[in-house]
């Protein structure tokens, strides 16, 4: 429902219907296609990324996270500044870490070699 607030504002997205559904299932595809894209592009000029896929993937986690919180949500329609307990910034960070930058990276050198 978030992702589509930040379209939509928080007061249509609790009024829901299946085109908003429709829109934030979109809208969640096309920024982890995005990512997925500018990390593979950016890794074909840098054979560093590839190589060293682990720790860049991290690393590309933790950008998105910041990128994300700290950029996008806040120009979002929600207009919500990061509010996080310590222990919520911790698990998401290292869940953005983990299961979205480690994969991407991983993909990118399985399927373009780690030269």
């Amino acid at each position: 429902m978030l992702i589509t607030a930040g379209w939509v504002g928080l007061q249509a997205a609790r009024a829901g219907g299946q085109e908003l559904a429709v829109l934030g299932a979109f809208s969640d595809f096309f920024i982890a296609w995005c990512a997925a894209a500018a990390y593979t592009i950016a890794s074909f000029a840098l054979p560093m990324l590839r190589r060293n896929a682990i720790p860049f993937g991290l690393a590309f986690g933790a950008a998105l996270f910041f990128f994300m919180n700290w950029i996008v949500v806040p120009l979002s329609a929600l207009h919500l500044a990061p509010r996080f307990t310590v222990a919520t910034f911790f698990t998401n960070l290292i869940g953005q870490m983990v299961l979205f930058g480690l994969p991407i990276s991983l993909s990118a050198r399985y399927f373009l070699g780690s030269d």
